[in-house]
């Protein structure tokens, strides 16, 4: 995603070089310097949304309930499809569109459908696991296209 969108890598490559302010660009990034880089996050959380590694989510109702005007009866099985809430346009403004604002802290915690869902600890931590390779990347190299 960096390589197609240049202004978003030269962001992210600021965002580096102010962790790296100390001038030693070779030593290797710290767990504090990882959670420093608050714009990476976004970048990936915007990657997933349009990219989702699962495609389906599929959730056993333990006792019957009502959504709407429909009543939903105990064992039932419900499926969300990911890529489609990733795509709404109620959700999101110009859902197709790459754009790592989406996860500005003041708008996401809006989103608050997802944020009772997820489980924060292995957010957390499947980001802090995604920000080391692109971390070590663009700090030696710009992306771009093709490449």
């Amino acid at each position: 995603m960096l390589a197609h969108h240049q202004d978003v890598q030269q962001i992210e490559y600021q965002e580096i070089n102010s962790i790296f302010s100390d001038g030693n660009l070779n030593r290797p990034p710290t767990y504090e310097d990882l959670q420093k880089k608050e714009y990476l996050k976004r970048v990936i959380k915007e990657t997933m949304r349009l990219y989702p590694a699962v495609p389906l989510v599929l959730r056993q109702v333990e006792n019957e309930m009502m959504i709407g005007k429909y009543l939903i009866p105990a064992d039932t099985i419900i499926a969300f499809p990911i890529y489609c809430l990733h795509l709404n346009p109620q959700s999101y403004k110009d859902p197709e569109k790459f754009n790592p604002d989406n996860f500005l802290p003041d708008w996401w915690h809006k989103k608050l459908y997802w944020n009772e869902i997820r489980n924060a600890s292995n957010e957390d931590c499947d980001i802090y696991s995604c920000k080391v390779l692109p971390f070590f990347a663009i700090k030696k190299m710009l992306y771009s296209e093709g490449s």
